[in-house]
């Protein structure tokens, strides 16, 4: 009953929920969030509004981007005060190991997802699904602000747990311009791998360990962003040369 996968996804249709031998399925709700944030940016860059009505097998791109990713993900929300954050997962990083928590990557992507999706709505000529997602947004940022900030700290995870307290997926607050985290460039170097790149997170699985070329990528475009070119441009140099070699 949902259009996009939050697991991994088959090209015949079909879904792998987890391969860990836990007994719960791997959920990672920040992908309807991403799916909603990539189909707005597709359109605002190419102006492409006609793709919004090409046909598929549930209706239009816009009718099945509504039903079955915006609305899917709307059911999803929890209170969180006078916010809504986005309901219990795995997070985008797949921490199965543990029972479902609230994850910061989920809401973040919500909010970026919900925000394209309104400007989707606008442009499919659908002002009702447009004000509900335009109302939807605010709210988001405050239930991130009320659960993800504590004390001027920006956190992977709602309980605060070491491993997320500094999450390389945080990084996203600042790509989306969702939420201010004023806190996230000083707290990276937490992050830092021997080889000068940046891991996901302070798990101490081999997998969390390792150096992850995504948040090496999303950093630097981040540095882009505060201008900092020079060290922007190293961090890309050093991952082509060794891309190269």
């Amino acid at each position: 009953d949902y259009q996009v996968s939050l697991v991994r996804y088959f090209g015949d249709g079909s879904e792998e929920c987890d391969t860990s031998g836990e007994a719960r399925p791997n959920i990672e709700l920040d992908d309807w969030g991403l799916a909603l944030w990539a189909m707005a940016d597709y359109v605002e860059r190419t102006k492409d509004t006609a793709w919004l009505g090409e046909k598929n097998y549930r209706g239009t791109m816009y009718s099945a981007a509504r039903d079955h990713v915006f609305r899917t993900l709307a059911a999803c929300l929890d209170r969180a005060g006078d916010g809504l954050v986005v309901t219990r997962d795995t997070g985008l990083w797949e921490q199965n190991d543990e029972p479902y928590q609230l994850y910061a990557s989920s809401t973040l992507a919500a909010v970026a997802g919900v925000r394209g999706f309104a400007g989707l709505a606008r442009a499919a000529g659908d002002a009702a699904a447009a004000a509900e997602a335009e109302t939807l947004v605010p709210k988001l940022a405050e239930g991130f602000r009320r659960t993800f900030v504590k004390n001027g700290i920006t956190m992977g995870r709602a309980d605060g747990a070491a491993r997320n307290r500094i999450d390389g997926a945080l990084l996203n607050a600042l790509d989306f311009d969702v939420v201010p985290a004023p806190d996230l460039f000083g707290r990276m170097e937490a992050l830092v791998t021997p080889s000068g790149g940046y891991r996901r997170v302070n798990g101490t699985t081999d997998y969390e360990a390792q150096e992850f070329v995504f948040i090496d990528v999303a950093f630097a475009r981040m540095l882009l962003k505060k201008g900092d070119r020079a060290r922007a441009e190293k961090m890309i140099g050093r991952l082509t040369g060794r891309v190269a070699a």
